[in-house]
């Protein structure tokens, strides 16, 4: 029988900012960073980054972000992904599936018919 693995992480991305927030003060007023993370149950590890980046700011908390970017690094618009993503679909039900490479090279013409700026579109 197979097992299925059980991801330890399952609240990736969900902290409430205004916790992380609080977190942080209160570690910058001398408490340990396990002992509060595990008291808001917070991963230590992003406590940690966001402290290092409080304290690298004058360890003032006003004016930081408390939630991921995700936004950063996007390429297509979500209604090009989905459009995208669309067509992958439609050609796995034809049997056409496209193996990661393929689907690559599709995301690259696909850009590259839609003028998208990139460095790798360059020229």
């Amino acid at each position: 029988m197979v097992r299925t693995k059980l991801r330890k992480s399952d609240t990736h991305g969900q902290t409430n900012p205004k916790h992380m927030e609080e977190a942080v003060k209160v570690v910058l007023n001398g408490r340990a960073i396990r002992k509060v993370a595990i008291e808001k149950g917070i991963s230590k590890s992003t406590l940690q980054r966001y402290v290092a980046t409080a304290k690298a700011n004058g360890e003032r908390t006003d004016g930081l972000r408390f939630k991921p970017n995700y936004e950063h690094g996007r390429f297509f618009s979500d209604d090009e992904e989905i459009e995208l993503c669309c067509y992958v679909k439609t050609a796995a039900k034809h049997h056409r599936g496209l193996c990661p490479s393929e689907t690559r090279k599709l995301a690259y013409q696909y850009a590259a018919k839609n003028e998208k700026s990139s460095r790798f579109l360059e020229k």
